[in-house]
Formats: C-alpha cells, sequence, structure tokens
C-alpha cells in the first residue's frame, strides 16, 4: 500500500465538504418577500377587506357607554368600615320582663361564661417508688405525680392513692377523685339563680 491509496479517500472527502460548503445560500430575504406575497394572495382570495371609508366610519362613532352596575362586595368590607367600632356601642344588659310579684327575677340575666373542663380520673400507675395519676381533662390525658400542678391552672394534684387522687383548685378548696366516681358536675347556672318556676305565673 502506498501513501497515495491511505490519503485518496481523505482528498475525495475534503473535496466533497468544500463543495457542499461553497454551494450558493438562498436569500432569506428574497424568501421572506415571496412568503408575504404568497399570504396577500390568499387573504385576498378569502374574502375582500372592507372599504376604507366603512372602516373609516367605524372607528369615528363612539362606543355606546356601558350601564352602571352596582358593585356587589360579598364580605360587606365597605359596610363594616363605616360602621363604628363594636367597643364604642355600649348595650345595656338586658332585663328579662316578669310580673311585679317575681321581684327577685327582676336581676339582669347574666351570660354564661365558659369553664375549664373538669378533670376525671383514669388509673394509678406505679413506676418503682413513685406513683403517677393518670387524668383526662377536656379529653387529653395527663400523667402527673404529687405536687405537680393541673394544666390550664386548675390547680394542683396533693396525693395519690390506688383509687383516688386529691386535689386543690386555685382558691385552695380540695376535691377528692376516685375512680369510681364520674367526673364531678357543677349545678346549671339557672338553677343557682332561682331560675323561673314552671307553675310561675306569666
Amino acid at each position: 500500500m502506498t501513501l497515495l491509496s491511505l490519503l485518496l479517500p481523505l482528498l475525495i472527502l475534503a473535496a466533497l465538504g468544500l463543495a457542499y460548503l461553497l454551494r450558493p445560500l438562498p436569500d432569506e430575504l428574497a424568501s421572506t418577500r415571496q412568503w408575504l406575497a404568497g399570504a396577500r394572495q390568499l387573504s385576498s382570495q378569502a374574502g375582500a377587506a372592507p372599504p376604507a371609508s366603512l372602516v373609516q366610519a367605524a372607528s369615528e362613532t363612539p362606543a355606546p357607554p356601558l350601564p352602571d352596575v352596582e358593585i356587589v362586595d360579598p364580605f360587606r368590607l365597605r359596610q363594616d368600615a363605616a360602621a363604628p367600632p363594636a367597643t364604642a356601642v355600649e348595650r345595656p344588659p338586658q332585663r328579662v320582663r316578669r310580673d311585679a310579684s317575681e321581684e327577685e327575677d327582676d336581676e339582669p340575666v347574666p351570660s354564661p361564661r365558659p369553664t375549664a373542663p373538669l378533670p376525671r380520673l383514669l388509673g394509678t400507675l406505679r413506676q418503682q417508688d413513685l406513683m403517677l395519676a393518670l387524668i383526662d381533662i377536656g379529653g387529653a390525658t395527663h400523667r402527673l405525680q404529687a405536687g405537680q400542678q393541673l394544666p390550664d391552672g386548675q390547680g394542683q394534684l396533693l396525693t395519690i392513692s390506688e383509687t383516688h387522687i386529691e386535689i386543690a383548685d386555685p382558691q385552695g378548696t380540695r376535691q377528692t377523685l376516685s375512680l369510681e366516681s364520674p367526673a364531678p358536675q357543677l349545678e346549671p347556672l339557672a338553677a343557682r339563680r332561682g331560675a323561673p318556676r314552671r307553675g310561675a305565673r306569666r
């Protein structure tokens, strides 16, 4: 093999590549002009453009005014902003109307105050020398030992035995809860305040 037989394929490939690079390239400006002319012919064939006088008359006539539409405020924010703040308006306490013979019921009716959930003893645990109480307060179970405070400032856990615990509320009143006893129930407010009797005159 001679050197010429090895270089001949490379020379042929180089000549073909040079011929490809030197070929005439299309003129982009001329091709763009041809495309625009073709697009104009298609648009004129699809439909004639409206006369210039009609286009000018349409542009000169004013558009009819839009009807007045009341904007609805779905959250009534504008009304709330116009109203005075709620703290500025003071309302007298509502009174319950009764006969003159029922003088005790002429007191204003107090609004119910939210009360803290009452504790309930679920059980006790003994871990070595430590005694723990499982107490349910408002659906949450707490594990407390003697001397610890109940959640939400409801008092302090004083003593723990196998079947009962003793707690003291913040005022110092002691209360014993046992496993058998349900949660202590408070007397309804209406019963303590002298609720109207069923046979009362109206």
